[in-house]
């Protein structure tokens, strides 16, 4: 399989691009569906020193990444957990109605 950011931007779903600056442990996830980005946040961007550092995806409901530059554990995790939240966020958005309906339909696995 290939494991690059190409591959997994093209096999993907809510692909998403990692810029940091790993040093200063500076980082912003960008919802690639938003780019371009608007010339203040590049601006922004830039002042703060951020690069490429990975893209993450959803891959048949499974979190795939692909990491261009060494991070921390903790930076790598933290991240992680920062994507989660936007996953969950970006399937909630709207009303809500359609995803209480769905959370409404799932089997009741505790016994009783």
């Amino acid at each position: 399989m290939d494991t690059t950011a190409d591959s997994l931007a093209a096999r993907g779903t809510m692909v998403t691009a990692v810029l940091g600056n790993p040093g200063a442990g500076d980082f912003e996830l960008v919802d690639v569906t938003t780019c371009p980005l608007a010339p203040e946040t590049q601006a922004d961007f830039h002042r703060r020193g951020l690069g490429y550092c990975a893209t993450f995806a959803m891959v048949n409901d499974e979190f795939e990444s692909v990491f261009e530059v060494p991070l921390s554990p903790w930076a790598a995790s933290a991240l992680a957990k920062a994507y989660a939240r936007l996953v969950i966020a970006k399937q909630s958005d709207g009303d809500g109605a359609e995803w209480l309906s769905k959370l409404h339909s799932l089997p009741d696995t505790r016994e009783n």
